[in-house]
């Protein structure tokens, strides 16, 4: 099982540097990119932290790898070679759309876009995208490192691939992916 080799997460508060962690210990080289240089910097110290924190536990032999794997920037461009972005701005639906479409913008055609939100339509989302069949919900449980679960939310319109791309990865990060269809508390799919 793999994880893509470039992930790009768009915010760097606690979900986000969670997100990036989990991705940088499975192998994926990451970028954060934040809005501005100070809250760059304040992401770059939360997945610092924890991956330091995962060396002190035995999750990982030294942060060596880890580290070299992983930028902050300010420049959305930045995720012009990733194949997955996951949008971990706030809970906010127009902030979230502004968001996606200016992932969408920079990735190319075949890259996946995900949303970590946990009470937004991703079909509501996906309204404003060009390529809706390439977004997905990845809803990581916060503290990410520690949480096993992560929902995979199907839209009405996401691919087949970007769902089972989506279960591999998560499996791939040794946590439990739960498939559910895109709905007010969402309804289960499967978990295999």
């Amino acid at each position: 099982m793999t994880v893509p080799g470039m992930v790009g997460v768009l915010g760097g508060g606690r979900m986000g540097a969670g997100i990036a962690h989990a991705f940088l210990l499975a192998g994926s080289r990451v970028t954060v990119v934040e809005r501005d240089a100070e809250s760059a910097d304040a992401a770059r110290e939360r997945v610092l932290a924890s991956i330091a924190a995962s060396v002190q536990r035995g999750d990982l032999a030294d942060d060596a790898s880890a580290t070299v794997a992983f930028a902050t920037s300010t420049e959305i461009a930045d995720f012009a070679g990733a194949s997955l972005v996951i949008e971990a701005v706030p809970e906010d639906r127009a902030l979230k759309i502004g968001a996606l479409a200016r992932i969408e913008s920079i990735v190319a055609a075949d890259a996946v876009v995900a949303t970590n939100t946990s009470s937004i339509s991703i079909d509501a989302l996906a309204t404003s995208l060009s390529r809706p069949g390439r977004f997905v919900g990845l809803h990581f449980f916060n503290p990410v490192p520690s949480s096993k679960l992560v929902e995979i939310v199907v839209g009405e319109r996401t691919d087949h691939d970007v769902v089972a791309s989506a279960r591999e990865w998560v499996t791939t990060l040794r946590k439990t992916p739960v498939v559910v269809r895109d709905s007010p508390g969402s309804r289960r799919v499967d978990s295999g």
